[in-house]
């Protein structure tokens, strides 16, 4: 390993978990981290601690016992995280929450940071209920023809 002056080399040491612990890529947080707040991203972190698929009633009292994030900033963050498409509603008070921003678009406020050098698309999170191989088989080729369909758009060879 290569270092610099002023550098320091840091050894980590932690406990390995089997359960009970946080699964959200490097990229994944490393972005919230710096497109969000301090308090937004304290949220971003108690909701991403939970498993895929699972359905959290969220409470405010809760989080502020969690976190310490006061129902003020509670109530800010979870704006922000909807507004930066962290967390998406899907009908009434239901809401997908995803550790990448999903459903981003100017017209919900947020425009998200574009590189002259690269071309990022995303599409948020696909469920798929009551399914069987076949189903998923074709929710596959659907899916293949749509994204060939948007780079073709776009100019990009695969």
């Amino acid at each position: 390993m290569k270092t610099y002056p002023n550098q320091k080399v840091i050894h980590i040491q932690k406990r390995t978990y089997e359960d009970n612990f946080l699964q959200v890529g490097n990229d994944e947080w490393q972005r919230a981290a710096r497109e969000l707040s301090g308090s937004a991203f304290k949220l971003y972190l108690y909701l991403a601690g939970n498993k895929d698929g699972f359905e959290l009633a969220l409470s405010q009292k809760a989080v502020e016992d969690t976190t310490g994030l006061s129902k003020n900033t509670y109530h800010r963050a979870v704006e922000e995280l909807e507004t930066k498409g962290y967390l998406s509603s899907t009908k009434g008070n239901v809401y997908v929450f995803s550790p990448s921003p999903s459903g981003v678009s100017p017209q919900n406020g947020y425009i998200p940071e574009i590189s002259n050098n690269e071309v990022n698309i995303e599409i948020g999170p696909t469920y798929i209920y009551g399914t069987n191989e076949d189903t998923v088989e074709q929710h596959r080729e659907v899916t293949r023809k749509f994204t060939n369909e948007i780079l073709s758009k776009i100019n990009i060879k695969r």
